[in-house]
């Protein structure tokens, strides 16, 4: 899912995965390694439940948070819709709209 954008402004994470800014003595299921909004997302909310006396925990979590922040505006930029109105009326039968 990393993007060339996102792969230039996180050169540090390798293969698609996040293994490289979380701890590998942190609690944390292997499939949430993987990059991906929903996996930030998840990693956001519960990272902190079994992992909240680690004292990487706090670097880390902004790590986090910055990561999906920026990916969030790439798919925000991405599907973004700049359209004019057509300058003619739109006709639906004899509705003129």
């Amino acid at each position: 899912m990393k993007t060339d954008k996102l792969s230039k402004r996180f050169q540090f994470l390798n293969d698609d995965d996040l293994k490289d800014i979380i701890p590998s003595d942190m609690v944390v299921p292997k499939m949430r390694l993987e990059l991906s909004m929903q996996n930030l997302s998840w990693l956001c909310r519960n990272l902190k439940i079994n992992n909240g006396d680690h004292p990487e925990i706090e670097d880390t979590m902004k790590q986090i948070i910055n990561i999906r922040k920026v990916l969030e505006r790439e798919v925000e930029e991405k599907f973004v819709i700049e359209a004019e109105p057509p300058n003619y009326p739109l006709s639906m039968g004899d509705l003129h709209i």
